[in-house]
C-alpha cells in the first residue's frame, strides 16, 4: 500500500472480490463496541460502568440512540391496626368480657396483640382476641400488625381501658363453724380479714346480720359498724331451740382506682358482702 500523504490505518481487509465482509469490535462482559458492515459503515456503542448498553453513534459519533435506566419506586401498602372491641365505650367491671378485633389489609399479614395489667402481659397472635377483666385498673391492649411480603413496615395501635370496681365479697377469719350442744361456749367470733374484688378499700364500714334456719329473713345485728369483727352465740338468738344458723356481713365502701390516665383514676362505691354458715350439733351428736 502507498500514499502520497502519511495516514494511520485502522484496518486492512482482504478478501476475494466477489466477497463481502462485515466486522465487528468487543468489550468483554459487556458487548459489541463496533460494528462495520459489508459497505464499510460503521456504527459504535457505549456501555455504563455496569456494562449496560447507554448510546449508539454512527460513524462520525454522533449520538442517534440513548438509553437511560430508571427503577420504579417501591411502594409500600399502608397497614391498618386500628382494631374495634365489642365494649365500645360504655362502663366495664369486673368479669365483663370483651372481642378485640383486627381490621383488614390489603396484604397478607401477621397480628401480635398484647394485653397490658399492671406487671402482667398476655399474647396472642389471632386476628380476634376475647378476654375477660378479673380485677380493676388500667388495661392498654396493644395490636402489632406486620406485613408478611416485606413490602410493607409495622404499624402498632394501642388503647387504654378502665375497668371499673363491681360488687364484691369478703373472707372471714377462719373459724369453727360447728358448734355442739356439749360445748361450754357456743360464742363464735367471725371477722372479716380482706375484701375480693378491690385492692384499695377505704372508709368501709361493715352491717353484720344472722338469719335462723327456721326463718327466712335476716336479722339485724349491728349496723354502720367500724368493727370489722362480731363475737355471736346462738344462746341468745335460738327460737325454737338452739340450731343452725348463718351470718351475714354487708359492707359499705369505697374502691380505690389508683392507676392508669387521670380518667380512670378515682374512687368508686363498693358494696360487698358474704355469708358464712354455722351448724348446731344436739346433745346425742356431741363427740
Amino acid at each position: 500500500l502507498s500514499s502520497s500523504v502519511a495516514a494511520d490505518l485502522d484496518e486492512i481487509k482482504f478478501y476475494p472480490a466477489i466477497a463481502t465482509m462485515s466486522s465487528a469490535a468487543s468489550r468483554p462482559l459487556a458487548g459489541l463496541t463496533s460494528q462495520t458492515d459489508d459497505r464499510g459503515v460503521s456504527n459504535f456503542k457505549e456501555y455504563d460502568e455496569l456494562g449496560r448498553e447507554k448510546a449508539v453513534l454512527d460513524r462520525n459519533k454522533n449520538t442517534i440512540q440513548r438509553t437511560e435506566y430508571r427503577y420504579k419506586k417501591e411502594i409500600k401498602t399502608p397497614l391498618n391496626s386500628n382494631f374495634t372491641n365489642s365494649i365500645g365505650t360504655g362502663e366495664i367491671h369486673i368479669g365483663d368480657s370483651a372481642t378485640f378485633t383486627a381490621p383488614s389489609n390489603c396484604v397478607s399479614v401477621t397480628y401480635l396483640w398484647k394485653i397490658y395489667h399492671g406487671t402482667d402481659s398476655i399474647a396472642s397472635t389471632s386476628p380476634s382476641l376475647n378476654y375477660t377483666f378479673k380485677s380493676i385498673g388500667n388495661y392498654a391492649v396493644k395490636l402489632t400488625v406486620t406485613s408478611t411480603s416485606g413490602t410493607s413496615t409495622t404499624t402498632q395501635s394501642m388503647n387504654s381501658i378502665c375497668v371499673q370496681p363491681d360488687a364484691g365479697s369478703v373472707k372471714f377469719t377462719p373459724v369453727d363453724m360447728d358448734i355442739y350442744e356439749c360445748e361450754a361456749n357456743h360464742t363464735r367470733t367471725i371477722g372479716v380479714y380482706s375484701f375480693i374484688g378491690c385492692n384499695n378499700v377505704a372508709n368501709a364500714k361493715y352491717n353484720w346480720y344472722y338469719k335462723l334456719n327456721s326463718s327466712s329473713a335476716w336479722q339485724e345485728l349491728l349496723l354502720h359498724t367500724l368493727n370489722d369483727t362480731i363475737d355471736f352465740n346462738i344462746d341468745y338468738y335460738h327460737v325454737n331451740g338452739q340450731e343452725s344458723f348463718e351470718i351475714k356481713c354487708v359492707v359499705e365502701a369505697v374502691c380505690l382506682v389508683l392507676d392508669g390516665p387521670p380518667s380512670c383514676q378515682g374512687s368508686y362505691s363498693w358494696p360487698a358482702e358474704n355469708i358464712i354458715a354455722f351448724t348446731y350439733h344436739e346433745e346425742s351428736q356431741c363427740q
